[in-house]
C-alpha cells in the first residue's frame, strides 16, 4: 500500500490496517512517507481515529523479514507516526521507520506494543538523517522483558517473557533516537501487576 507524498510540499498520508490476525509477507510494504514529512501507519489498533488514545485490537501481528513499513520525511520534513500493537503476540522482523528527511527534519515516533509477548528482530528507526535534526522516539512495550545476547524466544501464545536482543537495543540507540522500553506487567488477568525488565547482557 502506498500513501506517499511524492510532490514538493506534500506529506505522507494515513494507512490503517485492522484484523484479528495480521501477517505482512516478505515483499509487503506500507509506505506513508512524504517529501515534506511522514504520515501515519497504524496496524492493529481497535480504533485508529485518535492517535493519542490507541489500544490494541488485533490478536496477533507478524511482520516478516523483508517487509517494509515507513512514515519517513524523505527530503526536509519530520518523520511521521507508526503504531504496531497486538493483544497476544507481535513479531517485528522487517524494516520499520519514521525518519526525518535527509535535508532537514526530526525523527518521528514509533510505538511497538503487545499485551502478551513481543519479538523484535530488527531495530525500528525513528532517527534524524540531517545534521541539524533531532532523533525521535521508539517505544517498546510489553508486560515483561529480558534483554540479552541470546534472549528468551518470545512465545507466540502470548505468555511469558518478551526476549529482546541486546544488539537490537544497541542498533536502535545508534540512530540517535530515544528508546523507551516499558515493562507494563499488566495482563487481562492481572491489570495492576508491575512488570519486570531484566538486562542480562551489556548493551554495546
Amino acid at each position: 500500500l502506498n500513501a506517499s507524498g511524492d510532490d514538493d510540499g506534500e506529506k505522507g498520508g494515513k494507512i490503517v490496517i485492522k484484523g484479528e490476525q495480521v501477517r505482512f509477507l516478505a515483499d509487503a510494504s506500507l509506505i506513508a512517507s512524504g517529501r515534506a514529512g511522514g504520515g501515519q501507519v497504524i496496524v492493529g489498533a481497535a480504533n485508529a481515529d485518535d492517535p493519542s488514545a490507541l489500544e490494541p485490537g488485533a490478536s496477533q501481528i507478524t511482520i516478516e523479514e523483508g517487509a517494509w513499513i515507513a512514515a519517513d520525511g524523505t527530503v526536509s520534513g519530520d518523520g511521521g507516526f507508526v503504531y504496531l500493537a497486538a493483544e497476544e503476540f507481535l513479531e517485528v522482523l522487517g524494516t520499520v521507520s519514521a525518519r526525518g528527511g535527509v535535508a532537514g527534519g526530526d525523527g518521528g515516533e514509533i510505538q511497538v506494543a503487545s499485551e502478551g509477548t513481543l519479538a523484535v528482530g530488527q531495530a525500528p528507526d525513528a532517527g534524524a538523517r540531517s545534521a541539524d535534526g533531532s532523533g525521535g522516539l521508539l517505544k517498546l512495550e510489553a508486560p515483561e522483558f529480558e534483554i540479552a545476547g541470546q534472549p528468551t524466544v518470545s512465545a507466540p501464545d502470548g505468555t511469558g517473557v518478551s526476549g529482546l536482543g541486546a544488539d537490537v537495543v544497541a542498533d536502535a540507540l545508534e540512530t540517535g533516537q530515544t528508546v523507551e522500553i516499558v515493562a507494563t506487567g499488566a495482563t487481562e488477568a492481572n491489570p495492576d501487576a508491575v512488570g519486570d525488565l531484566t538486562v542480562a547482557d551489556a548493551i554495546e
